[in-house]
């Protein structure tokens, strides 16, 4: 019986010219299955007819089926080893992990036998709140292509979300999270997310990486602590979650570091004119951008 095989865009097709590498740099295992169909690497045999492995996924995900890949988006994520959680993290991951969801489960409680000591409306939406980061959580863990990496600070106040190359992955990027509490994690994670969303933007310079995020991407964050403990806010004599309150924030070193954020909303769509509105101090900045921010051509430094 004559049959055809029509294999998916970006997958694999039979090998041409003894050529054994192909979607996601894996090389062709033709004794399988026929030529192109099953793919190798070091922990799955792949089938690009599918999508899927045959063997299940070492590392074990609550949200998704042992046999998935890149996390069901082939067109967006890559996969060499298959980790997204730096290992020297785990424990603190799952320690913050922890400390979130028993925080909601206590404040399910409240709600569940009228107990609210004060604010009946925050404890409600800090659940909703919470629950959000815990889906941050798990998009994050379920990433292919960047990892990320927790760096507990023992001082200070403020937390960082730093962008770097991965020394241990090639082409893929490590994600460095510092934070001083839980409520500073929450913060970080909610720009992880919002990274992920394509809502805040790096670039990559000659020798590191910068962001573009916009002021209501920091409010948002600042929600997020909020949420999770309402008394750890910077400057909280103050109307909160206002642009005048999120610019008069200091960090760790006495700097204002949101007076140089974007001034309006922007994403990674975002053309040259909405970010020259954005960054009125940095109009020349984006006279080069031809399309949307994402495809933005590097700065090089002088």
């Amino acid at each position: 019986m004559n049959h055809t095989i029509t294999y998916p865009p970006k997958f694999s097709r039979p090998a041409m010219g003894g050529y054994r590498y192909f979607f996601n740099g894996q090389e062709a295992d033709n004794e399988v299955l026929g030529e192109g169909v099953s793919l190798t690497a070091e922990f799955w045999q792949y089938d690009t007819r599918l999508g899927r492995r045959w063997n299940l996924d070492p590392v074990f995900k609550e949200n998704e089926s042992p046999y998935a890949c890149f996390a069901g988006n082939p067109v967006w994520f890559a996969d060499p080893r298959g980790r997204t959680i730096d290992p020297e993290s785990n424990d603190n991951w799952n320690k913050q992990k922890q400390q979130i969801t028993e925080t909601i489960v206590d404040r399910i409680f409240q709600v569940v036998t009228n107990t609210e000591e004060d604010n009946p409306s925050y404890i409600k939406k800090s659940i909703m709140g919470l629950f959000m980061t815990l889906s941050v959580m798990d998009q994050m863990e379920s990433n292919r292509n960047w990892t990320f990496a927790l760096l507990p600070k023992s001082e200070g106040t403020t937390g960082y979300t730093q962008l770097t190359r991965d020394p241990n992955r090639d082409m893929m990027y490590l994600f460095r999270i510092g934070y001083v509490n839980t409520a500073n994690f929450v913060h970080e994670v909610t720009h992880c997310g919002q990274f992920l969303s394509g809502k805040v933007v790096f670039e990559e310079y000659e020798g590191g990486f910068g962001a573009y995020v916009d002021i209501y991407d920091e409010i948002d964050a600042y929600k997020s602590q909020f949420y999770y403990n309402q008394f750890s806010l910077p400057l909280n004599d103050y109307p909160v979650f206002t642009e005048k309150w999120l610019r008069d924030i200091k960090d760790d070193e006495g700097k204002y570091p949101y007076r140089k954020d974007g001034i309006i909303s922007f994403d990674k769509f975002a053309t040259k004119k909405i970010m020259q509105e954005a960054y009125p101090d940095s109009f020349e900045e984006f006279e080069d951008m031809k399309g949307p921010l994402m495809c933005k051509p590097r700065t090089v430094s002088n």
